[in-house]
């Protein structure tokens, strides 16, 4: 089994894509009548019904009860707005709710209540993973509602799509930058210091830039960060694919070292991966995903800034490195345990690009930092060492 040439980076960088395991689908534009607004508008405030009784789970001693009531709180409020929303839209003549109003108030709707699901999923998913995950029908059913606010925005966004607007443009005038609350602010400006930081791109290609690859990735993938925000979106992917990931590191990890058969199905490390790959990908595709991963070097790292190479391969913050760490492990156990799958040299390939990019930031672009990279050199060497056979 032959590794990767360099010439086939493309075609590894589609690899989530051919397995189903890039950017959600999202149909094209299709005809679409008031009442598929409705019924969304009223199946969004019976699942805001649904998680609001998340905080009778969280421990009554727990640090973070108190921000989860504020949370329940929000999304209860969301719930009766999205009835709101339902019944201005479902009303004739003059008194009815324009499509476009009824809209963007789904959109601001569906964001608060998002932030208050994260809110008090968190100490719930906590409770969970300190019980040793014993209560394996609470663990399906925390994954299963983070994965369905996250088809809620896929939904609202075809809905944008469909009434041609443009999510981003109404987002933008749904409140002034001043009427924002303190900590959305911070928010803001963190977000433009990081933006003025990443004008130092670093580019190993011709005519790759974080402009144009960005607006290549906003017309696809990056349309969901556009109907929640960035921040938002990658917030919800991140939860999504931490948790999964833990539950998952759980069974693997109790393994033997020769051990051959994988204690859970390869669907639920594909869902795991599809999640921490969109939080990774939230704020656009890194430019890294368009390099040949020879250029990643402890010369590169010496010839160029730490901050805009960190940048240059997508990590914002030790958030995303651990991202990334977990990505890079799913990755591995995926081509390890299901020998037998027919896409078997494409996982190769791409744990084996994802282990060198992990390696490549914490051994030489960041190498005073806390993090090491041995195990995933290990693992390195054993895909290499098993594609030469």
């Amino acid at each position: 089994m032959a590794e990767a040439k360099p010439e086939e980076v493309e075609d590894v960088l589609s690899i989530f894509n051919t397995l189903g395991l890039g950017g959600p689908a999202v149909p094209g534009p299709q005809s679409e009548s008031t009442e598929t607004l409705v019924a969304f508008a009223n199946d969004c405030a019976s699942s805001a019904k649904e998680w609001a009784e998340i905080f009778k789970s969280i421990p009554a001693d727990h640090e973070k009860r108190k921000a989860a009531l504020a949370a329940a709180i929000k999304v209860r409020s969301a719930e009766k707005k999205f009835l709101k929303i339902a019944e201005e839209a479902t009303k004739e003549g003059e008194q009815k709710t324009e499509d476009k109003v009824a809209l963007l108030s789904c959109q601001e709707t569906l964001k608060d209540c998002i932030e208050g699901l994260l809110e008090m999923s968190f100490p719930a998913d906590e409770a969970l993973v300190n019980s040793g995950f014993q209560d394996t029908a609470g663990v399906d059913i925390a994954m299963d509602r983070l994965d369905s606010a996250a088809a809620k925005v896929s939904k609202l966004q075809l809905l944008f799509n469909n009434a041609g607007v443009d999510p981003s443009l109404t987002a933008e005038g749904a409140k002034q930058q001043n009427d924002l609350p303190p900590e959305v602010m911070k928010m803001l400006e963190d977000a433009m210091k990081k933006k003025d930081a990443k004008k130092k791109e670093i580019t190993t290609k011709p005519g790759i830039t974080k402009e144009n690859v960005k607006k290549s990735w906003e017309s696809e993938d990056g349309r969901m960060s556009t109907v929640v925000s960035e921040t938002l979106w990658e917030s919800l992917c991140w939860q999504r694919g931490a948790f999964q990931h833990v539950y998952i590191a759980s069974k693997f990890n109790k393994l033997d070292e020769d051990a051959t058969e994988a204690p859970l199905p390869a669907l639920l490390l594909d869902r795991a991966i599809k999640n921490l790959h969109h939080m990774l990908h939230a704020q656009g595709p890194p430019l890294s995903d368009f390099d040949d991963p020879k250029t990643w070097t402890l010369r590169t790292a010496k010839q160029n800034d730490e901050t805009s190479l960190l940048f240059h391969h997508g990590i914002y913050s030790s958030t995303h490195l651990l991202a990334l760490k977990y990505l890079v492990e799913l990755c591995y156990w995926r081509w390890k345990y299901f020998p037998e799958d027919g896409s078997r040299d494409k996982w190769a390939a791409i744990a084996s690009r994802l282990l060198k990019k992990f390696v490549h930031v914490v051994s030489d672009i960041i190498p005073a930092s806390k993090w090491t990279a041995e195990i995933e050199k290990e693992r390195l060497a054993d895909i290499k060492a098993s594609t030469k056979k």
